[in-house]
């Protein structure tokens, strides 16, 4: 099922941008916070999985709360907006809330989108969604894609964030799945699948 990792990456790659043509996430953004970017593997064309990322800056967020509930109340409005969680990070250090729109179903593929609303990119995923599109451009798509597949059949994807897997590429130099496995070794990630340890 999975043996074609390019032409999966493809096909995913066409309809989140469908998906995003389709609905108004884009309009309700930029009419609230005047901005939306979409980052990851939804634009750079390195999609495993149906799921959408986006940043949302949002200054002075703490006192934006009625902002950004609105943007949630107005997703309600989606049909397709089955489940819609909240995740309160607004008392931390760097403040920030992450929305995401679960069971999401458009050309029968259950999606993922995620709103990261924050008062600054302090995660850097605008910068890494531009040098993750210069490796692509040099010739490393092929072996993300292949690392993300490994990551996603060993159900290993919360252990193994895409932006770590990213890093081991792109500023590290792997290339290929076994150099892979011990540099997240030596970063003391657990290799145990999901729901077994």
């Amino acid at each position: 099922m999975r043996d074609n990792k390019v032409a999966i990456a493809d096909e995913l790659f066409d309809k989140a941008n469908k998906l995003r043509a389709n609905y108004p996430f884009q309009k309700l953004a930029i009419e609230r916070f005047g901005n939306i970017h979409f980052v990851g593997s939804s634009i750079t064309n390195l999609m495993t999985d149906p799921d959408i990322d986006s940043n949302i800056l949002v200054p002075d967020i703490r006192n934006k709360k009625g902002l950004i509930l609105d943007f949630v109340e107005s997703l309600t409005e989606i049909k397709e907006c089955r489940k819609i969680c909240l995740y309160n990070r607004l008392y931390e250090a760097t403040p920030c809330l992450i929305i995401n729109v679960e069971r999401f179903v458009f050309e029968d593929e259950t999606w993922t989108i995620t709103f990261f609303f924050e008062e600054s990119d302090f995660q850097g995923s605008f910068e890494m969604t531009n040098r993750i599109e210069e490796a692509v451009a040099n010739g490393q798509r092929n072996l993300i894609l292949e690392l993300k597949d490994y990551r996603l059949k060993e159900g290993l994807k919360r252990k193994i964030p895409s932006a770590l897997l990213y890093e081991a590429v792109i500023d590290h130099g792997i290339k290929n799945t076994n150099s892979f496995k011990s540099f997240l070794a030596g970063k003391g990630i657990d290799l145990t699948p999901e729901g077994t340890d």
